[in-house]
């Protein structure tokens, strides 16, 4: 079935779904395309049974995982205590979701230098006392393993899983693993999709066509566990980073970046394995970092053609289209990564006079920010202070939007010389009680903006150490591109400490991650590394 007769038939389902799942208003349109793209994987024949089995997906809230990862922060604090304590993910930074909670522990802790991101045996032999967290445990067999790597280490090791399997739990105790064993959730026999207990489908009938369709594309998508690692049969995902952990059935996770092997496959909730950045430091110590990014291949005519076509869409009055449209093809990241910010602006300003009577902010603030590099600051500032007296203290926006609309008139205040009122602005947004919700790509955005705003009115060592420690910070991560953004940042700030050769290093490793990725950030860096290159020959 073609995506336009799936969207036509679930469509309006899909909706009433996802605003089920209690994610950012911002991810809505992204994930309705992903779910009819996701449907489209199905014969004509077995949609219908697709669907039944996406409307049991189950999204665990980014609030969730916050308040889980406090209460755990609690325990830790309770019953193990934070002196020389370090904390790592079981199965290594970038393996799991797991290793993206790290850093949220680490904040719930309120303490510093506490993460590893080391081999799981390294850490073993070089601290005392270690917690273990992870996303989720199935059988316990993945976890049993690592005990036995570790166990003759003589260290005090604690596992700390968010979520846990009845089965599971069974197992680590029995097999006395671990120092403690301190699992947040304990979820039962009934979150397997397909078990006799399932609450999910409690049709016999239904439920054995359904598991023979999950096993039909599973066995070529993850063919060593095809209904989920160690046969755990999860239909959960991650709303904190919209993945879904191995345990889960594969033909809701599986694709071309992970166990799948050719098998052509849409996912819903990509489980992506990043590849970890290699460094080569030669004799000059300049820094090569190779990465396997995803780089769009369709031509600068192409996406110029798909701009017209949008715009198309919205002047013949198909507003939901347009925005669709636009989704799909990802043409904003599109034209910024090619730097094409004109064509950007036209298009942003089209949709601005819905925009401003609505909860929609992405065509508002892509105008704004584009409005501020073509510095046309006037039409950007007209567009912010409308929303503004229209909607004073923006209630019509989630928190993310907010978050996002007032950075970005932090920043074209900055524009206009008026820093120390944008740096009040973009503190105000940090000490707001919210800002634990915020998802760490954001939170990094916001800590960077402040950081260069330090540095723009001459608060160089503030400027440093709030960027250093997001450039630290972002090296837990598996966002390679957060990593490039916060060493070109840094690099900046080591080169007005009159640090050449350390920012050099910055400024190359960042150029090598965004040629042929993102014109205007290697643009940024390569201007930056000249400057630099040309200081150093002057020493």
């Amino acid at each position: 079935m073609k995506e336009k007769d799936v969207s036509k038939k679930y469509g309006k389902s899909i909706e009433n779904l996802i605003a089920s799942w209690d994610i950012a208003d911002d991810l809505f349109s992204d994930l309705r395309y992903k779910s009819v793209k996701w449907l489209t994987n199905f014969d004509d024949e077995d949609i219908d049974d697709a669907f039944k089995i996406l409307s049991k997906v189950e999204v665990v809230s980014s609030a969730k995982i916050h308040t889980t990862i406090v209460k755990l922060a609690d325990v830790i604090r309770s019953r193990i205590g934070v002196d020389d304590l370090v904390i790592a993910s079981l199965e290594g930074i970038g393996g799991s979701s797991g290793s993206q909670f790290l850093y949220q522990l680490q904040k719930a802790l309120l303490l510093e230098d506490i993460v590893r991101t080391d081999k799981i045996e390294y850490i073993a032999s070089e601290n005392n006392k270690i917690v273990l967290i992870d996303d989720i445990v199935g059988s316990g067999g993945e976890a049993i393993s690592t005990w036995e790597r570790i166990k003759d280490s003589g260290s005090d090791i604690f596992y700390c899983p968010l979520f846990c399997f009845d089965e599971g739990r069974k197992n680590i105790e029995d097999s006395n693993c671990f120092t403690d064993f301190f699992p947040q959730h304990l979820i039962g026999e009934n979150y397997r999709a397909f078990s006799e207990q399932s609450k999910y489908f409690t049709n016999n009938d239904e439920r054995n066509r359904l598991r023979l369709l999950a096993i039909k594309h599973g066995e070529k998508l993850f063919s060593k566990y095809p209904l989920g690692y160690g046969d755990t049969q999860s239909l959960l995902a991650w709303g904190t980073t919209l993945q879904a952990p191995n345990n889960s059935l594969p033909i809701i996770w599986a694709g071309p970046r992970n166990e799948s092997k050719g098998y052509q496959w849409n996912p819903l909730f990509e489980r992506i394995k990043v590849k970890k950045i290699t460094q080569k430091h030669f004799s000059n110590k300049k820094v090569d970092i190779t990465e396997n990014s995803s780089i769009d291949s369709t031509s600068g005519n192409d996406l110029l053609s798909q701009v017209n076509t949008a715009i198309s869409l919205f002047k013949e009055g198909k507003i939901i289209e347009y925005r669709s449209f636009i989704f799909k093809y990802k043409i904003v990241n599109r034209l910024k990564r090619a730097a094409i910010f004109d064509r950007l602006k036209e298009l942003a300003y089209l949709d601005i006079e819905p925009s401003l009577k609505t909860r929609y902010a992405t065509s508002i603030l892509n105008y704004v920010q584009s409005c501020l590099v073509l510095y046309e600051l006037e039409s950007g500032i007209n567009i912010i202070h409308r929303k503004l007296k229209s909607d004073p203290i923006l209630k019509t926006y989630n928190f993310l939007d907010k978050v996002e609309f007032l950075r970005t008139y932090a920043e074209i205040l900055s524009a206009l010389d008026k820093n120390e009122l944008s740096i009040s602005l973009v503190e105000s947004i940090l000490n707001d009680r919210l800002i634990t919700n915020l998802p760490h790509n954001r939170l990094s955005h916001l800590q960077n903006t402040l950081g260069m705003l330090y540095l723009s009115t001459g608060k160089i060592e503030d400027a440093h150490e709030l960027i250093k420690a997001n450039y630290d910070e972002q090296q837990l991560t598996t966002n390679n591109y957060g990593k490039a953004i916060s060493s070109t940042r840094l690099g900046i700030v080591l080169l007005d400490m009159n640090k050449e050769k350390d920012a050099i290093i910055l400024f190359e490793s960042a150029i090598n991650f965004f040629k042929d990725f993102d014109i205007r950030a290697c643009a940024w860096a390569q201007l930056y590394c000249h400057v630099t290159a040309i200081r150093l020959s002057l020493i």
